[in-house]
């Protein structure tokens, strides 16, 4: 079972310096590993050049068998040539050399449109059929195959193929046949090391011949073995199962560059052949004698510095807990640098003790600054609470006050004979109502220091819907504000332009008969403060002739003028338009002279 050690552990002095350790000494690990693998892969590549050249040896027989069938081809193809177009003489020509050499049963010169007219058998063949035929045509070069039942030679046979060419342009191929009988793989095999197996193939991963022929040789080798992927190389080793379930070593060589390749068959604890797989106990060994000096580093810190150093760390939880003075390091082998610490520990635990003292006291005389502290904030949040309690009652009576007055207004309104006093005592009826309507949403809000415009612009039009006069047309009246929040030295002079713009827009706004009439009031914050009132109504060709002193006007450019605004009057065919903007300000108070 393996421990995992816990976070505690992992901080500990024990686990870092084995750690430490284990990375210190990893090069040393490392470089006796790798020089053991190194061995080991040269004893490797020295057995297999040494299989490899066993195999050589092995196949040497088929190899200067093949190299002379390719040069009497190369010599009979430039004969042949000569003669290709005297049918009988080189026909002749080829007798007389299959009968002077009874290694090679058939030979004939094979032209590129697969009929052969010249062979020692001096008959005619047509090879178009033949498998490959096209493939070899078209990329002239030197070929071998076997063929173990050949019709022309009678026998089984090897078919040596040279490709012939005349002024570079190639012609065709001169064919020799070498029975089986003629290359026997183990006739000059004298050495005490051979393959237990041993067949040669061609690059087309035909097998040209086997030792103990093909049956046995394929059982030899691993299933599903594809010979092809060995063309193109000069040697290979590799080691596998073969249709048996046995582990074998085979090797590969090329005998005929790119042309023919020789495979051995080894079985694994075969004299050199067994140190083809390196052995792999040899590895732990040099990470074993790391693992054994890591141990005894760390024990030797152990015996001489970690035994000390809990001692001391558990002196320093004893005072840390119950203000236990440490006392000396026990045992003499106690270094020098672990004892000057113990001292300087125990001279900080004094002074720590005297500074314990000194902290209490100042502690207790915070407290008692601390506690005076939170009785005066007690009695500043009393003040203000008290402070916020007279501002909404002084609000509430100015705007009760107002409202009186108002009331006064409207009965002299109800009193008064002519309908211009009725106008003029309504509208400064309307001035009052709207400043009633900013103290009273002064003290009816959380905060005393703000009013939101939107809902008190809501407020006006609907109290200016309700008690307008009877000069005034019904009207339908859209609106749409924002909350925005203004401070009161905004708040008043912007109400009372609210109620002068909506006084003006109920008095002369108008429509095409049939229709109602229609004011639009909206109230938005742009991004960078500025404030947008506009205020628009309905016209028609009958509108109302303006009337009046223009107080009116005058009374609306002064508030604009209290805001540090713009005001745009804009009027069309069938509307009339206020749009006035400001910047949203914060609170300045006044300057004061003590």
């Amino acid at each position: 079972m393996i421990t995992i050690p816990t976070a505690r552990k992992r901080k500990g002095l024990v686990f870092r310096v084995t750690v430490f350790l284990s990375v210190a000494l990893a090069p040393i690990g490392i470089i006796a590993v790798l020089q053991t693998l190194e061995v080991m892969h040269q004893t490797a590549r020295s057995s297999e050049l040494s299989v490899l050249t066993l195999t050589r040896d092995a196949a040497s027989r088929e190899q200067l068998s093949l190299e002379r069938a390719f040069g009497a081809a190369e010599a009979l193809g430039a004969v042949a040539l000569s003669l290709r177009r005297d049918g009988e003489r080189c026909d002749s020509y080829l007798r007389q050399f299959i009968e002077a050499n009874p290694k090679y049963s058939f030979v004939g010169l094979l032209p590129r449109d697969g009929i052969m007219t010249c062979s020692s058998t001096e008959q005619e063949y047509d090879f178009t059929t033949f498998d490959r035929f096209d493939e070899i045509m078209e990329t002239p070069r030197p070929v071998v195959e076997a063929n173990f039942n050949a019709p022309l030679s009678g026998t089984s046979v090897v078919i040596v193929s040279q490709p012939v060419f005349e002024e570079d342009s190639f012609v065709g191929y001169l064919t020799l046949s070498i029975p089986h009988d003629w290359i026997d793989p183990t006739a000059d095999l004298t050495r005490l090391e051979k393959p237990i197996g041993l067949l040669t193939f061609n690059a087309f991963g035909q097998i040209l011949t086997a030792e103990r022929g093909v049956d046995t040789a394929m059982r030899q080798l691993p299933p599903d073995l594809d010979l092809t992927r060995f063309v193109g190389s000069t040697s290979d080793v590799f080691v596998a199962e073969d249709s048996n379930g046995q582990e074998r070593v085979y090797t590969v060589v090329s005998i005929i560059p790119e042309t023919v390749y020789a495979l051995g068959t080894w079985t694994s604890d075969q004299g050199i052949a067994s140190r083809v797989r390196p052995a792999v106990w040899s590895v732990p060994f040099p990470i074993l004698m790391w693992i054994a000096s890591v141990l005894v580093a760390v024990y030797a810190l152990d015996r001489l510095v970690i035994r000390h150093v809990k001692s001391l760390r558990g002196q320093m939880v004893s005072f840390a807990r119950n203000r236990t003075l440490p006392s000396p390091l026990k045992g003499s082998s106690v270094p020098s640098e672990l004892s000057e610490m113990r001292d300087t520990f125990a001279a900080m635990a004094n002074r720590v003790i005297l500074e314990d003292a000194d902290r209490e006291n100042v502690m207790r005389e915070m407290e008692g600054l601390i506690k005076t502290q939170n009785e005066l904030l007690n009695q500043k949040d009393a003040l203000v609470h008290q402070k916020s309690i007279l501002l909404k009652e002084v609000h509430h009576r100015v705007k009760n006050n107002l409202q009186l007055i108002s009331s006064i207004m409207n009965m002299q309104q109800r009193t008064a004979t002519h309908s211009e006093t009725r106008q003029i005592v309504g509208r400064l009826q309307d001035r009052v109502l709207g400043l009633a309507k900013i103290h009273q949403r002064l003290y009816q809000t959380e905060r005393i220091d703000k009013i939101d415009a939107g809902a008190m612009i809501q407020d006006l039009i609907g109290q200016m819907s309700r008690l307008g006069s009877e000069s005034i047309v019904p009207q339908n009246i859209n609106v749409s504000a924002e909350t925005i929040q203004l401070f009161p030295d905004q708040a008043v002079p912007f109400s009372l332009l609210v109620s002068e713009l909506m006084t003006n827009a109920l008095k002369y706004a108008r429509a095409p008969e049939g229709q109602a009439p229609t004011i639009d009031v909206s109230l938005i914050e742009e991004e960078d403060d500025t404030v947008e009132l506009k205020i628009a109504n309905s016209i028609s060709d009958e509108r109302a002739p303006p009337s009046g002193t223009g107080l009116g006007n005058r009374l609306v450019q002064a508030f604009v003028n209290q805001l540090d605004g713009e005001i745009i009057v804009e009027e069309a065919s069938d509307e009339y338009r206020v749009i006035v903007t400001f910047t949203r300000s914060e609170f300045v108070p006044e300057e004061r002279d003590y």
